[in-house]
């Protein structure tokens, strides 16, 4: 970011951002992240922060249930015409195409057309959140009057006070959801044109929650930014951004604890990077960083750049270097010299110690160990080689699974060990023996399977 970067001063009408919007790729976007918001997103596709308002007060079970949504989509996109009870308010109703969306337009209505003052309006919006019969029956008795001795039409305006009744059971104030719209636009903004700075934050806020880490990597990857692995030289406690890459936080490593992670980083901010892993020993106070953190960090890799052995050799010889390095910190701390550091030219730490490389361990192994202790995978995936297979076998993620409204099990269905998909079929439902074909709308037996075994993934 640059020095003077404001986000309360960026651009609001910004193409490129409406577009991210428009597409659903709001993952990690301040209140338009569900599946849900997603497709609304879509169906919409925003060009203002009145739209965008607009979609935080429709996506509510009332606005939706009434397929209010819908409409206002239709409407935008010129399927449908906008309609207004009364030309004099479309200065009150063209920001949402001619809908009733919010509880501020109700009052406003009741003082166009029948001359209600500020404090009768909010008395109307009120009564009709409250829905006490009486005083709905007064009101709209002062609303038919108010709107004849103004010119308007009765019956359309008794039928528009119908329609504003019925819109406070789902009213929403739109103060309230403008402000969440700016922050959604400012976060969307901060996505499109700071993606590294954008995704690091992100991943920090979400830090004790392996799922959202998992989906927000992906993300971030699906942006082109790379994510590395915790490293002992570049890592803080939460992630962060070096050049256009993530660098994976050490907090989110399993074990490792903030007491460690400031030793860590104090020593390597006051005595400049580690050149290994012996002389990190030598160096971090070893009750802060103790043996079950460093076991931690050679495991996911954190000496993996400033260390010419691999992982499976730190870890063959770790209490052997711990020991070492304890007693070098001792005699340091003594002031005494070693043996090896007298006469000729001293050795160094991994020479005295003679340590003998092992067989590092294979990938599967490696990603295993990552996934133990992050919780996911970062250097690579076991199911890599079947990302473009899976990709035409599957229609969501399971993340997106997580949005999806729960829907009660069938009263005696039990889903099979393996799911038989006909060859060339557009499976619309099926049983035990036969399947219906969509496309010939007929039932369809004893044609040729492909089995997807649920273990599938596993193996």
């Amino acid at each position: 970011l640059k020095p003077d970067f404001d986000i309360e001063f960026i651009d609001y009408r910004d193409p490129s951002v409406y577009k991210l919007i428009s597409e659903g790729r709001t993952d990690g976007v301040f209140q338009l992240e569900s599946s849900g918001m997603q497709d609304l997103c879509k169906r919409i596709k925003p060009d203002s922060i009145d739209d965008i308002t607009a979609i935080n007060a429709l996506y509510r079970p009332g606005p939706m249930g009434s397929g209010m949504h819908h409409e206002f989509a239709e409407i935008k996109h010129g399927q449908k015409p906008e309609i207004y009870s009364f030309e004099e308010l479309k200065p009150v109703l063209k920001d949402t195409y001619g809908i009733i969306v919010y509880q501020e337009q109700v009052m406003n209505i009741a003082r166009v057309v029948a001359g209600y003052s500020l404090g009768q309006a909010d008395m109307l919006r009120r009564a009709m959140g409250k829905k006490k019969a009486e005083e709905m029956q007064m009101h709209k008795e002062i609303f038919r009057k108010g709107a004849v001795e103004r010119g308007f039409d009765q019956d359309k305006a008794i039928a528009l006070f119908d329609l504003m009744e019925k819109f406070a059971e789902y009213g929403f104030n739109k103060s309230h959801a403008v402000a969440y719209s700016v922050i959604s636009y400012q976060t969307a903004f901060l996505k499109q044109y700071y993606p590294a700075q954008f995704f690091a934050a992100l991943l920090g806020t979400e830090i004790n929650n392996k799922e959202k880490i998992t989906t927000y990597i992906q993300e971030a990857k699906d942006c082109e930014i790379s994510i590395l692995p915790p490293d002992v030289n570049e890592s803080l406690w939460l992630f962060n951004v070096i050049g256009q890459t993530i660098r994976f936080g050490l907090g989110a490593v399993k074990g490792i604890g903030e007491s460690a992670v400031e030793e860590i980083v104090g020593e390597r901010n006051k005595n400049g990077p580690f050149k290994g892993f012996v002389e990190f020993c030598e160096r971090v106070n070893l009750k802060a960083v103790n043996k079950r953190v460093l076991e931690a960090l050679i495991k996911v890799g954190a000496f993996d750049s400033s260390d010419k052995f691999n992982r499976k050799t730190l870890l063959d010889h770790m209490e052997f270097i711990v020991t070492f390095a304890e007693k070098k910190q001792e005699e340091k701390l003594m002031g005494q010299t070693s043996l090896f550091d007298m006469g000729g030219t001293p050795q160094t730490s991994e020479e005295q110690l003679n340590i003998h490389e092992s067989q590092e361990f294979d990938e599967k192994q490696k990603l295993s160990l990552e996934a133990e202790l992050l919780g996911i995978y970062v250097s690579g995936h076991p199911l890599m080689r079947f990302k473009d297979i899976m990709g035409k076998l599957t229609s969501m993620s399971i993340a997106s699974i997580q949005d999806l409204p729960t829907v009660a099990k069938p009263e005696g269905f039990n889903p099979p060990d393996v799911v038989t998909i006909p060859l060339g079929i557009n499976i619309e439902k099926w049983n035990s023996d036969q399947a219906y074909d969509n496309n010939s709308r007929k039932y369809h037996t004893g044609h040729p399977w492909i089995e997807i075994n649920k273990h599938f993934l596993e193996t």
